[in-house]
């Protein structure tokens, strides 16, 4: 539903930003992996959230349903990788809002995933797939 509204509205968004009809245009030439390893991770977490969620504070609740929102539209907008990367990355944030909150086991396993998730985007983008090549 998330790619077919946007697909929709690709006239209108291209009215504020011009750029968006070509990223709309050039989504159908790439590949998308929805069993990532950073998803597998984050869903992962997400999974720990959702064992835990009694006993997180109710001023954390808003941040883990907006990183489970962040997974939701990155699936729902595979359809078009730029848009469903760049909405996971910001939702990704959410995530150091909630985790601190976890019981502490749970939290640690939460800490030692992101962490791990961390270091593996670090060799990620500047070994395997470099920024600057």
């Amino acid at each position: 539903i998330p790619s077919g509204v946007l697909l929709a509205a690709g006239d209108t968004l291209s009215s504020f930003n011009p750029m968006v009809v070509g990223i709309l245009e050039s989504a159908e030439m790439q590949e998308v992996n929805p069993f990532s390893l950073k998803n597998v991770f984050l869903l992962f977490i997400a999974l720990i959230g959702f064992i835990s969620l009694k006993k997180i504070p109710s001023r954390s609740v808003p941040w883990y349903y907006l990183s489970l929102m962040g997974l939701g539209l990155w699936y729902g907008l595979m359809e078009i990788p730029v848009f469903a990367h760049r909405l996971l990355e910001i939702a990704m944030l959410s995530y150091f809002f909630w985790i601190p909150y976890l019981p502490p086991r749970q939290r640690l396993l939460a800490m030692a995933i992101l962490f791990l998730l961390g270091v593996y985007l670090l060799i990620y983008s500047f070994f395997i797939t470099p920024f600057f090549a």
